[in-house]
C-alpha cells in the first residue's frame, strides 16, 4: 500500500476554522503553515473530504509543557472534553 500526501479540503477546513473560532474564541485558534508530516491519515483523506488539524494539549498551570516525542510528554486530559464538546456543539450537530 502506498500512502500519498494530501491537502485539506478547502470547504471543510473553512467550516472547521469557523466553528473553532466560534467555540474556542479567536485568540485560541491558530492557523499554522503547511508542513510535511508522515501520517497514515492521508490514506483516508484521499478518499473523503478531510481536514487535518492539531489540538493543543499544553497546560502551563499544571506543568504540562513538554514537546511531543519526549520522555516527559503529557496531555491535559481536560482537552478531550473540550474536543468532544466542540464537535457535538458545532452548528452542524444542532
Amino acid at each position: 500500500m502506498v500512502i500519498h500526501s494530501f491537502d485539506n479540503d478547502i470547504q471543510l477546513s473553512s467550516k472547521i476554522l469557523e466553528w473553532s473560532i466560534e467555540y474556542l474564541g479567536e485568540k485560541n485558534v491558530l492557523e499554522l503553515d503547511a508542513r510535511m508530516t508522515s501520517e497514515d491519515f492521508s490514506y483516508l483523506a484521499n478518499e473523503l473530504p478531510s481536514c487535518f488539524y492539531r489540538l493543543g494539549v499544553r497546560n502551563e498551570e499544571k506543568g504540562i509543557v513538554s514537546n511531543l516525542h519526549t520522555s516527559t510528554f503529557d496531555v491535559d486530559d481536560n482537552v478531550f472534553k473540550l474536543e468532544w464538546d466542540s464537535w457535538h456543539g458545532s452548528p452542524s450537530n444542532g
